[in-house]
Order: structure tokens, then C-alpha cells, then sequence
């Protein structure tokens, strides 16, 4: 990883941010420890990285990174105990990913000091707008699911939202109502 860092910094010069993500736990048999994982964050500064983003897991531990179902304020942020830890030894900003949802988490994991900054995927595959209509007051949550139903299956190209036949309306903040697939 330090080789790796050190040849995209060759590449871009000092003054561009380099931002990694980051497993710093794995769940595999004989994988990386969470303790493994945080002393690697504790070096990433020195290795002139910029930013890391927490994650955990691996294709064959799935389940354990993949909480499907995410409902607004209950299971979201699932790999925020993992970012507390690593905000110990990091000399850098932490960005976290994991099941973000709703507008009022984020803020909370960012008022915390928990993370500084907040990484979504799925929510994005189902509302690429999502940022600015969370900005913009439109709605305080993301309409995705999480049913994992995003990536290609078999035979097909490109990432889409496939949760078909779900309509959620969302309860913006100033009261307007909005559904989404």
C-alpha cells in the first residue's frame, strides 16, 4: 500500500489529495485484525496519504459488510464504531461509508468529530441528486433500501437501481412529500 501511495503521489504532485478506502478489518479466516487495520491508519500520514476512508470486509464476507434493509436512524453507519478507533491514531481526515441514510446521522457522525467527512454508494445509485436534495431541504433521507439488487447481474453491464416495485415516501424537512422507485 505505501508502494502504491508513494507512485500515484509521483504522479500527481504534492498538492493533489490522495484519499485511499481502507478494510481496516476483514473477517476472514487469518485476516486482518481491527488492531491491524488502526495501526495502518496511524501510518497513512507518513506515507503522505490525505485522507482514508473506513470500510470493512471482503467478497467472501459479504454478510458481514452488507447490512441490507438499512432503515433511517437504526442500523445506519455500521462502520462507525471502527472510525471512532481509527480518529485515535489518524493524523489525517477520516471519511466514513457504511450504510449512510439519513441527513440527521450524517450530521451527527460529522458534529461528533467521529468522522469529517461521509462516503455513500448505493444511495447514489438509486438518487444521483441525492447530495443536493439533502442540501437543498428536499428530503432528510435516502429513498434506497439497501437490497443489494444495484450491481450487474449475470450477462448485464453498469450499476441501477433494481429494487423495482418499492415506493417510499420521504419526509422532508419543510413537509413536502416525495416517493422514489
Amino acid at each position: 500500500m505505501r508502494r502504491i501511495i508513494a507512485a500515484v503521489r509521483d504522479q500527481v504532485g504534492p498538492d493533489f489529495p490522495v484519499f485511499a478506502k481502507l478494510g481496516i478489518r476483514d473477517e476472514s479466516e487469518n485476516g486482518l485484525t481491527l488492531q491491524e487495520g488502526v495501526a495502518i491508519v496511524g501510518q497513512l500520514r507518513e506515507w503522505e496519504l490525505d485522507a482514508v476512508e473506513i470500510s470493512g470486509g471482503l467478497a467472501e464476507t459479504g454478510a458481514f459488510n452488507i447490512a441490507g434493509e438499512i432503515k433511517s436512524g437504526e442500523n445506519e453507519a455500521f462502520f462507525r464504531p471502527w472510525a471512532q478507533v481509527a480518529q485515535d491514531v489518524a493524523d489525517l481526515p477520516i471519511i466514513l461509508v457504511g450504510g449512510m441514510r439519513s441527513l440527521d446521522t450524517m450530521e451527527d457522525i460529522l458534529t461528533s468529530g467521529d468522522a469529517q467527512l461521509i462516503s455513500m454508494c448505493r444511495p447514489l445509485i438509486c438518487e444521483p441528486d441525492l447530495p443536493s436534495r439533502l442540501r437543498d431541504g428536499i428530503q432528510a433521507t435516502s429513498a434506497c433500501v439497501s437490497r443489494n439488487r444495484c450491481w450487474p447481474r449475470k450477462g448485464e453491464i453498469g450499476i441501477s437501481c433494481k429494487c423495482k416495485g418499492i415506493v417510499r415516501q420521504v419526509s422532508p424537512r419543510d413537509g413536502e412529500a416525495a416517493s422514489f422507485c
